[in-house]
């Protein structure tokens, strides 16, 4: 008997084990190349901001949103108490409290209830801003902007902090970012007008009623727009007095 019969068998069977390996290398590099590109879920669930975080499901072939929690080791747990390994992830939402979407990676419609991008305005507004008013605004509230980076998509994200400086509580009404226009600076936002007190407080993690106590800072870690521009906080104090308080992004 031909030698060549006893190893075709052979042939075969190594064949097969380099196809097993194949698709096992396969299976176990594919989330890492699914999630090229994706936010970091982990961070978003760390922090102490209330984020709302959802994850399209089954990972696979996503269909429809679940919200997720917590992180356990690898897993990400659903509100449902299921598990899904974070790498397998391959659409995500991370929006504000108030159901506003901070950032997205393959998101579908339709959204989680309640979620959805920032709507526009019901109508322009143009505002011009006279920076003498700052003047006033810095007795009571400090405004920086730091920690700039670069997001994924190329836009300047950095950290901005509000702080009391103040003597009484102090709370925003509205707020805006302004951009030197013809030697003017003019309210120039992505949804046309000013954004508002509720987003204030969704944005910057303030809680409560809104009012801020001396001393204290809120924050955005992920606020974003052009160098150059001016971003803008109209606040008044619980006396009464209303102010305009700001600082340029650098």
């Amino acid at each position: 008997m031909s030698r060549w019969v006893f190893l075709v068998p052979v042939l075969v069977l190594a064949g097969a084990a380099c196809l097993v390996y194949w698709l096992l290398s396969q299976r176990d590099s594919a989330p890492r190349e699914q999630c090229q590109g994706m936010l970091d879920i982990p961070t978003y669930l760390l922090l102490d901001r209330e984020y709302l975080v959802f994850i399209g499901v089954p990972p696979s072939h996503p269909s429809r949103w679940t919200r997720v929690i917590r992180l356990d080791g690898d897993d990400l747990v659903d509100v449902h108490d299921h598990r899904y390994v974070l790498g397998d992830v391959s659409a995500a939402i991370v929006a504000y409290p108030n159901g506003e979407i901070l950032e997205e990676v393959r998101a579908f419609r339709p959204f989680p209830d309640g979620i959805d991008y920032i709507q526009d305005a019901l109508e322009t507004i143009r505002d011009v801003l006279d920076v003498d008013q700052l003047s006033t605004g810095r007795d009571y509230v400090k405004v920086e902007h730091t920690d700039y980076r670069s997001a994924e998509d190329g836009r300047l994200v950095y950290l901005t902090t509000v702080t009391n400086i103040g003597s009484e509580r102090i709370r925003v009404l509205k707020l805006g970012g302004y951009l030197l226009i013809d030697g003017e600076w003019t309210l120039h936002t992505i949804t046309g007008g000013y954004f508002t007190a509720e987003q204030f407080r969704s944005w910057y993690a303030v809680e409560g009623d809104g009012w801020i106590s001396p001393g204290e800072t809120v924050s955005d870690p992920d606020n974003f727009g052009n160098r150059g521009a001016l971003w803008a906080y109209f606040c008044e104090t619980e006396s009464g007095v209303r102010f305009v308080a700001g600082a340029k992004v650098n």
